[in-house]
């Protein structure tokens, strides 16, 4: 699987994707596609198989320490979990946010799939999708990695009391050294 950043020229096949992914609340149309492609005003990844069909896409917009999915479109015909799930993966490793948000209706297997996944409820919504048709607010924490010179930090760190114990040791011999021999540690001469 190969994500990318998605651009004009995959338009006509995030469309086909959208209309081929299942019940959607809104008209493609809807989305100002084009304009978030050209502005890069949202993390936009699409998701192609080896052979290079395209089979999902995302939209995360970024808003201060959180970020949202406008759209997480895959094709049916596709493996839709795991699609779904790297596109997830990678727009969580592009945002600067520290956790994602997105909001699924109660019922919804895709909720379920959120859940399984590593979101979790923050909110429950009353009649978000209708009377008595209630959804969930979920979000999940992004994990840090850690950075480069963290890892060198901690080698050195490990380093350390190998060090000292060296230090230590080469010090007790010239104390044993000065002990046999006469002599002051801080004896300049």
């Amino acid at each position: 699987m190969n994500i990318r950043k998605a651009e004009i020229d995959d338009f006509q096949d995030l469309h086909d994707i959208y209309e081929k992914s299942g019940k959607q609340r809104r008209q493609f149309n809807v989305y100002p596609m084009m304009e978030w492609i050209l502005q890069g005003s949202r993390i936009f990844l699409i998701a192609e198989t080896a052979k290079g069909k395209k089979v999902g896409f995302i939209v995360v917009r970024e808003k201060g320490d959180s970020s949202g999915i406008d759209i997480l479109a895959v094709n049916k015909k596709s493996k839709v979990d795991d699609v779904k799930k790297e596109l997830i993966n990678e727009a969580m490793m592009k945002m600067r946010a520290d956790r994602i948000e997105i909001y699924g209706a109660k019922s919804d297997p895709f909720t379920k799939f959120l859940k399984s996944n590593g979101f979790e409820k923050i909110e429950e919504i009353k009649d978000m999708y209708g009377s008595r048709k209630n959804g969930f607010k979920l979000a999940k924490i992004k994990e840090k990695k850690i950075k480069k010179s963290t890892r060198i930090l901690q080698k050195k760190t490990e380093l350390k009391p190998n060090i000292l114990q060296e230090n230590l040791k080469k010090l007790k011999e010239h104390a044993e050294y000065l002990d046999e021999f006469g002599g002051d540690l801080l004896d300049k001469s």
